[in-house]
C-alpha cells in the first residue's frame, strides 16, 4: 500500500509541473488501464484484442517518444 501512495504523490506533485509530465502521467495511467485490460483478455474477439493492443502500443508509444 505504501507504494500506491509513493505514485500517487509522484503522480499529484509533478501532474501539473508542466506539459511533458502532464503527458507522461496520463499516459502511463491509460498504459496501465489499457494493459490490465489486454492481460483480461481471453482472444475470444479478435477485433476487442486488436483494439486493446493498439490503445496499450499508442499509450507506450507515447512515452517513448515523450522521454
Amino acid at each position: 500500500m505504501d507504494y500506491f501512495w509513493v505514485i500517487i504523490n509522484f503522480l499529484r506533485s509533478n501532474f501539473f509541473y508542466d506539459l511533458k509530465s502532464s503527458i507522461v502521467s496520463i499516459s502511463f495511467i491509460l498504459l496501465l488501464y489499457f494493459l490490465n485490460k489486454l492481460l483480461k483478455d481471453k482472444g475470444d474477439k479478435l477485433g476487442k484484442t486488436l483494439q486493446y493492443l493498439l490503445e496499450t502500443a499508442m499509450c507506450f508509444a507515447t512515452l517513448m517518444i515523450v522521454m
